[in-house]
């Protein structure tokens, strides 16, 4: 049976999430439709979901897990902006996929939970990256760039971050990065990155009360 078609596990875990989440029956409907057009490309991290027009833009979108929540390119547009929306029905068919072929109900919900955690992370990293163009205006390429690095950002302790073998410091309250050249020209790349991640730690502090 193709999953496609396995009707009776799919309404099992309609149920199911509809007392989870509320209001969730006509998201798996419209993804449901998806399960025939998806490959796995790496097991369990990653899923290529092809395009139906006209409402997908794409002709194929790459699905992956991040943080143990499912994530899809169609939330992002330049800078990492995400529509204002719940999970897309391609995160939706992948997240349909794994639960056919595992039948694991409370682990679908945990992907659900993370994942939304992840779109909400996505949210507020949009408005860092608008707050940091509003201050550096001539710098919109560099941003782009940073905006690459946030996650590879690694807090040394208050006044001081690493990315790969570059240090950003905070001194007489101004960032100044040191790499292996020596002395960056503010702003670099890599103080852009730690500016973009502050903002983000700050605002997730905010959302969790």
């Amino acid at each position: 049976m193709g999953y496609e078609t396995d009707f009776h596990a799919v309404k099992a875990l309609e149920t199911v999430l509809e007392k989870e989440f509320p209001g969730r029956i006509s998201w798996i409907s419209r993804s449901k439709k998806r399960l025939p057009d998806i490959q796995v490309l790496t097991d369990n991290q990653s899923w290529l979901v092809e395009g139906i027009p006209p409402g997908d833009t794409l002709p194929y979108y790459i699905v992956k897990n991040v943080n143990d929540g499912i994530t899809c390119p169609c939330y992002q547009h330049e800078f990492g902006t995400v529509r204002k929306t719940r999970l897309c029905t391609h995160v939706g068919a992948v997240l349909l996929l794994i639960y056919l072929k595992t039948r694991n109900v409370n682990d679908i919900i945990e992907k659900i939970k993370n994942s939304e955690q992840h779109l909400v992370h996505l949210h507020i990293r949009k408005y860092a990256v608008k707050e940091v163009l509003a201050k550096f205006k001539n710098s919109k390429n560099v941003i782009k760039s940073a905006v690459d690095l946030v996650d590879d950002v690694k807090e040394v302790s208050k006044d001081e971050w690493k990315i790969g073998a570059y240090d950003v410091k905070m001194i007489n309250g101004k960032y100044v990065c040191i790499g292996p050249p020596g002395l960056d020209r503010f702003p670099c790349i890599h103080e852009l990155a730690v500016m973009i991640y502050r903002m983000e730690r700050r605002a997730l502090r905010s959302s969790r009360g």
